[in-house]
C-alpha cells in the first residue's frame, strides 16, 4: 500500500498542469448547471464543455497509465523494485480521487442546490471508474498515443458496425431490452469488468501484448453487442419483484370484435412474413396505471404436427388506440381492447391458412410506477429540471412527473385460448363476429 501512495503522489505531481486544466472544467460546467441549469441558450456550450470534459478525464487517466512502464525490455526493476500490484492499483487510484470523484460531487453540488433526486447520482463513481478501467487496459496494449488513439477509433467503428449486423440477423430485439435493460447492462459490466481484469493481470505480470489484445477486443465487442439471455433477466426481475399490483390483470382472446385494427400505421415485417393480428381484452387495470408490452411469445399448432413459435418479440407485439405502432406498447387502464400481432413465416402461413390452429400467447409486461410529482422554482433566466422529469411550463414552478422501469413492479401473464369454432388464419386478421369469417387489415 506505501508503494502504490508513493506511485500515486508521482502520478498527482507529474500531470499536475492537466489536472488543474480538468478540475477548472468541472467547475465552470457545475456552475452553469447551478446557475442556468438546461437553459436554452447554455445547451451548446454546456454539450461543448461535457465533450471536452471527457476528453479531458481519457487523457488523464491514459497519460498516467502510460508514464509507467510495466514489465518490459525497458523496465529496470533493480533500480525501481516496485511490484506490478502496487502499479497498477496507483493507477485506480488516481483515476477514482483525481477523475471519478471530482466529477461526481459536481454533479451532486448541482442537482442538491436545484433541488433534483440524488440517488442516480451514486452510481457516477462505479461508472468511472470502469470507464478509466477501460483507457489503462487500453493504454496498457499500445505503446504510443497515436496507437491508442487509433486502436480506440476502430474499436468504436467495429463496435457500430456489430450492433448494426447483430440488429439485422438477429432483429430489433437483440439490442432493446426494456424494461429488463437493466439486467443486461449489470451482467455487461460485471462482464467487462472480467475482460478488463484478465487483460490487466496479464500486462502487468507478464507483458503478454498481442494475446490480450485478442482478449480485449473480444470480449469487450461481446460486452457492447450485449450478452443474451432476455427471457431469464425478465425471469428474474419478475422473481426478485413481485406481481404486485398487477396480480388481478387478465388478459383473453376477443374474436367478437369485428374492427380489424386501431387506427395507425404498423410494423412492416417483410415479403416472406405475414403479420397477424388477434384481438384481445385486457382487464383488470386501474384507470390511472399504466402498462408497457415488453414482448410476446406466440405458438401455433396445426394438424399433422405442424408447430410455429414466434420466439419473445417486441415488433409487433400489443398494439391499441394510442399505441398503434412499432413503438413503445402502453395498455392504459381506462381501455380494454388490444391487439396481439404476430409476424407468422409465410411459409407456415400459407401451410396452415385452411386449417384449424391452436394458438397461445404469452405477454411479458411491465407496470409503471406510480406518478412522483417534484415542485421546483423557476429562476427568471432558466428552468430547473431534474434528470428524468417531464416538464410542463407554468409561470411559478415546474410540475415533472418521473416514470421509471428501473425500479418497477414486473409480471408476466401467460394466455390460451381456443375458439370452439375458429377456421384458422386463411387471413391476415381474425376477429369477426361469425368466427368463421376472417378479414383483411
Amino acid at each position: 500500500m506505501r508503494e502504490a501512495l508513493l506511485i500515486f503522489r508521482k502520478d498527482a505531481y507529474h500531470q499536475r498542469v492537466l489536472l488543474a486544466a480538468f478540475l477548472a472544467l468541472a467547475t465552470v460546467h457545475m456552475a452553469i448547471d447551478i446557475v442556468l441549469p438546461r437553459h436554452p441558450e447554455m445547451m451548446t456550450m454546456q454539450a461543448i464543455l461535457g465533450m471536452v470534459l471527457l476528453m479531458a478525464m481519457i487523457g488523464l487517466v491514459y497519460r498516467t497509465a502510460q508514464q509507467e512502464r510495466i514489465m518490459g525490455e525497458r523496465q529496470y526493476w533493480l533500480t525501481r523494485p516496485f511490484p506490478w500490484r502496487s502499479i497498477l492499483a496507483a493507477k485506480f487510484l488516481f483515476t477514482f480521487v483525481c477523475v471519478a470523484l471530482p466529477v461526481s460531487l459536481s454533479t451532486l453540488v448541482a442537482l442538491a442546490l436545484n433541488g433534483a433526486p440524488l440517488a442516480d447520482t451514486f452510481s457516477w463513481p462505479l461508472f468511472v471508474l470502469v470507464g478509466g478501467a477501460w483507457v489503462i487496459t487500453l493504454a496498457s496494449i499500445t505503446r504510443t498515443t497515436v496507437q491508442f488513439v487509433l486502436s480506440a477509433v476502430a474499436y468504436l467503428f467495429l463496435s457500430f458496425f456489430a450492433i448494426l449486423m447483430t440488429s439485422h440477423l438477429l432483429g430489433y430485439d437483440a439490442n432493446d431490452w426494456g424494461g429488463a435493460q437493466s439486467v443486461r447492462t449489470g451482467a455487461d459490466t460485471l462482464f467487462t469488468v472480467a475482460v478488463l481484469t484478465v487483460v490487466l493481470v496479464r500486462q502487468y505480470q507478464g507483458r503478454t501484448t498481442l494475446s490480450s489484445r485478442v482478449v480485449f477486443a473480444a470480449g469487450i465487442l461481446v460486452a457492447m453487442i450485449g450478452l443474451p439471455g432476455w427471457h431469464a433477466a425478465f425471469a428474474l426481475r419478475e422473481k426478485v419483484e413481485g406481481p404486485g399490483a398487477s396480480g388481478g390483470v387478465r388478459m383473453t382472446f376477443d374474436f367478437a370484435r369485428s374492427q380489424p385494427i386501431a387506427r395507425g400505421w404498423t410494423y412492416n415485417p417483410g415479403e416472406d412474413v405475414v403479420a397477424v393480428k388477434f384481438p384481445i381484452a385486457i382487464t383488470g387495470i386501474s384507470s390511472y396505471a399504466m402498462l408497457v408490452g415488453e414482448r410476446v411469445r406466440t405458438t401455433i399448432d396445426a394438424p399433422g404436427g405442424r408447430h410455429w413459435d414466434s420466439g419473445w418479440r417486441f415488433l409487433g407485439g400489443v398494439m391499441g388506440e394510442r399505441s398503434p405502432g412499432a413503438g413503445p406498447h402502453r395498455i392504459y387502464g381506462e381501455e380494454s381492447s388490444y391487439w396481439v400481432a404476430a409476424n407468422v413465416d409465410r411459409s407456415f402461413f400459407e401451410e396452415t391458412k385452411d386449417m384449424p390452429v391452436r394458438i397461445q400467447s404469452t405477454a411479458a409486461f411491465s407496470m409503471l410506477s406510480a406518478p412522483l410529482t417534484a415542485h421546483l422554482p423557476i429562476p427568471c433566466r432558466g428552468y430547473r429540471l431534474a434528470p428524468g422529469h417531464f416538464p410542463y411550463r407554468s409561470r411559478g414552478a415546474v410540475r415533472g412527473s418521473r416514470t421509471s422501469l428501473d425500479h418497477v413492479p414486473v409480471f408476466g401473464l401467460d394466455f390460451h385460448q381456443q375458439h370452439p369454432s375458429f377456421s384458422g388464419l386463411n387471413t391476415a386478421f381474425c376477429g369477426s363476429g361469425d368466427a368463421a369469417r376472417c378479414g383483411h387489415v
